[in-house]
């Protein structure tokens, strides 16, 4: 059987796409089986900054709530403490996330590449919500800023 020249070309597309994806989970897979707590380096440093803009928001939270009481709170004051919730359920979100990516239990070969595919498919939603925490204390120097003048 012999295909025409585009067919040939979406084929040998087709096939190189496949062993790249391939060659990257096991990659993936490789490095959960390597790890001594069940993690990728990379989502550790994720988890870490998480939890660090959790902590910043819990800290913020508790200060606003002490403004609360001793006066009527204003617009910035009712806007940065919605910014200061969300920053705290996506960090929340995004560390619980991360946890249910690690290898439990022993390193199986198995286990490390099961991760290694929930890992490919978490992969947007952990983008999207990392990339949604680094833009909320932005906002939240603004509305602090806005606050202290």
């Amino acid at each position: 059987m012999v295909l025409d020249p585009v067919s040939a070309l979406g084929v040998a597309g087709t096939t190189v796409q496949f062993i790249d994806f391939s060659t990257h989970l096991l990659s993936k897979a490789s490095e959960y089986y390597k790890s001594a707590d069940g993690g990728l380096l990379q989502h550790k440093d994720i988890a870490q900054v998480a939890a660090s803009i959790g902590q910043l928001g819990n800290r913020l939270n508790v200060s606003l709530d002490r403004l609360e009481g001793l006066n009527t709170q204003t617009f910035e004051e009712s806007a940065l403490k919605a910014i200061v919730e969300e920053c705290r359920v996506n960090a929340q979100d995004l560390v619980t996330t991360l946890q249910r990516l690690r290898v439990h239990g022993d390193h199986k070969v198995w286990k490390s590449l099961r991760q290694a595919i929930k890992s490919e498919w978490k992969k947007q939603k952990i983008q999207r919500t990392h990339q949604r925490l680094n833009e909320l204390p932005q906002s939240m120097v603004v509305y602090l800023l806005v606050i202290v003048k």
